[in-house]
């Protein structure tokens, strides 16, 4: 992922040696492109997609879906290898094709079923983003006076007619969709490929992008209440504008389209613009009110965007993201009901354009939540398991700036309700995304939320089950470096506690490795601690927990033995850390009381018979 240290680190290996300096755009390209195939591998595929042409030309329909369905992956293709000499001359060939069923394809849509329409659809927006109609086949010189044979304009202003004339139709599809339900606009099967189109649109059709951002922009009464996190969005577009220029060079796909035009519209006087100005402006309308149309657009756009640009470069380099970021937010401030699968799936494509929102959505819906409404804490702690299933599914990280002490101090407020299964929920979450947690990030969560406030408190609770979770984070998940090795380090354990809650300013590359040396020698102090007070030589925690201590280490010690066997087990292959699994098993004899808070008796009795070892499905 993008990290503005690594501009820095990049520096040549020996001093003697010189290589050309990357460009800053090629210091984000993690991985390489996969080879576009050559004619000779795809000769048959390109046949069948001619056949297809033929066949949706004689209007057969089910002839011409099927035909569709098979050419569809040739569709897709991002583009052919044509730098060979003897394949050069087919790029005119292919072009003209390609528009012929772009054409075809949209003069049929209306006369289809929503099934047919589906594949129609994805053959159009699958054609409008081939590489072979990119702005850079124009060759424009630095007074954006083109160099490409005329064969190859007059390619370009057909595609240019075909962007017009999907736009209108789409924009009018939008129209006709509000007029069927003026106040609640309807879900509408098409509604991905309309939005897919007006993305495309965005960054290829001159005005597009300044009405839509226009549309979303907030007013001053929108502003107010959410000013902090608009100010922090501002910031980092601004620490993103030394890579706008790379984007601009290296990306001309995403910003060169206005002197396409120009250039192109040179060719033959068209009426496109003019026509343009005359379609009708409902769908900035629907696209205001920031609900379905929106979320739509702003997750296609992120996946558009996501498609040009290489791995981890930051998307607030690119024009627009952070009014799309803002105009989010303002939606999820808006809605107080549970959030819909279409506003989940754009916080989705949001959170992967830049890990940092997360901040903003944790701070919306964590400052409308009461702590007493067990309903509405328990659906705040479903969105956030969400947001970080997400993130790890997609390999992501938390990045530096998160606000982990406003993430804590909402956890520790939840976690003092004592309520066992809003505990327990966030337990589970701490397990289950434990590595989305690197750096300080870590020893915030794992030492001065888990260990300091709550340790005696969790590993000693009357819930089995958060026992259970709490020691399996403390085993398993709590530390990057296996046990053993940080027994061979000479981890020494600290003395008391004072010495344990002193700070650490570690700014070097062994800062996950202090930290590990932190959190073993304190967990290995607390547990000797529960030991000696157990002994009566120090008095640490509570008298009230006195009842469940010899059970707890118990279970502890069973899980440490489950965690060295699995630590044996990996040094003969690469084997990974139990399911989080909560064990339940028969008190001890003398375990018979019920703690007693101010005169009540708290929590289950210990002498029910639990003798079930229960694996949890962690969603």
């Amino acid at each position: 992922n993008y990290n503005s240290s690594m501009l820095k680190k990049a520096q040549p290996t020996q001093q003697h040696v010189n290589p050309p300096k990357p460009s800053l755009f090629e210091k984000f390209r993690n991985n390489i492109p996969a080879p576009s195939p050559r004619w000779a591998t795809i000769q048959k595929k390109y046949e069948a997609l001619l056949i297809s042409v033929r066949q949706l030309k004689r209007n057969e329909c089910k002839s011409a879906l099927q035909a569709l369905i098979e050419a569809l992956p040739h569709l897709e293709e991002s583009k052919f290898d044509y730098t060979s000499s003897e394949e050069s001359h087919l790029l005119p060939l292919v072009t003209d094709y390609l528009l012929q069923i772009w054409e075809v394809l949209l003069s049929s849509l209306d006369s289809l079923s929503n099934v047919e329409c589906v594949y129609f659809c994805k053959g159009i927006i699958s054609i409008m983003k081939r590489s072979e109609f990119d702005v850079s086949h124009l060759r424009l010189t630095n007074d954006h006076k083109p160099q490409c044979d005329p064969p190859r304009l007059q390619m370009a202003h057909r595609y240019r007619i075909l962007l017009f004339h999907t736009h209108r139709y789409v924009v009018n599809k939008l129209a006709e969709a509000r007029a069927l339900l003026k106040q609640n606009f309807p879900i509408i099967s098409n509604l991905t490929f309309y939005s897919q189109v007006l993305v495309v649109n965005y960054f290829r059709l001159t005005g597009i992008s300044q009405n839509i951002l226009s549309c979303i922009s907030p007013t001053q009464e929108e502003i107010e209440p959410m000013k902090p996190l608009f100010v922090s969005l501002r910031r980092k577009e601004q620490a993103s504008n030394s890579l706008q220029v790379a984007v601009l060079e290296e990306c001309p796909s995403l910003n060169a389209w206005k002197n396409f035009h120009s250039v192109v519209s040179q060719i033959t006087n068209d009426a496109e613009d003019e026509n343009q100005r005359a379609v009708t402006q409902e769908w900035l309308e629907e696209l205001s009110k920031k609900d379905l149309l929106f979320w739509a657009f702003a997750q296609e756009w992120v996946l558009y965007v996501r498609q040009v640009l290489p791995p981890g470069f930051p998307l607030y380099a690119v024009s627009g993201f952070r009014q799309i970021v803002q105009a989010f937010l303002l939606s999820m401030r808006r809605i107080t009901t549970p959030f819909s699968r279409q506003m989940i799936d754009c916080s989705f494509a949001l959170l992967s354009g830049d890990p940092g929102v997360l901040d903003y959505y944790l701070d919306i819906v964590f400052s409308r939540t009461n702590v007493f409404n067990i309903v509405s804490v328990n659906e705040v702690l479903c969105y956030l398991d969400l947001w970080m299933r997400d993130l790890s599914r997609k390999r992501l990280k938390l990045t530096k700036d998160f606000n982990i002490q406003y993430f804590c101090k909402a956890m520790d407020i939840m976690i003092s309700t004592d309520h066992h299964q809003l505990i327990l929920r966030i337990l589970t979450i701490i397990y289950n995304y434990a590595d989305l947690f690197t750096g300080l990030l870590r020893r915030v969560v794992f030492v001065d939320l888990l260990l300091t406030r709550h340790f005696f408190t969790l590993f000693l609770h009357w819930e089995p089950t958060v026992r259970n979770t709490f020691q399996q984070i403390l085993v398993y998940k709590a530390l990057m470096q296996k046990r053993s090795v940080l027994r061979e380090r000479g981890v020494c354990l600290f003395g008391n506690l004072s010495q344990l809650d002193d700070p650490m300013i570690i700014d070097d590359d062994d800062l996950e490795n202090e930290i590990d040396g932190l959190l073993f020698g304190k967990i290995e102090w607390y547990v000797q601690t529960l030991q000696e007070q157990q002994k009566g030589t120090i008095r640490v925690y509570s008298s009230q927990l006195e009842v469940y201590v010899r059970k707890a280490l118990e279970e502890y010690d069973q899980f440490m033995e489950m965690y060295y066997k699995w630590e044996a087990d990996s040094l003969k292959g690469n084997a990974k850390p139990p399911e989080l699994m909560l064990l339940r098993t028969q008190p001890h004899p003398d375990i018979k009381a019920v703690p007693v808070v101010n005169g009540k008796a708290e929590g289950p009795s210990e002498n029910i018979n639990t003798s079930v070892s229960v694996a949890v499905d962690p969603s």
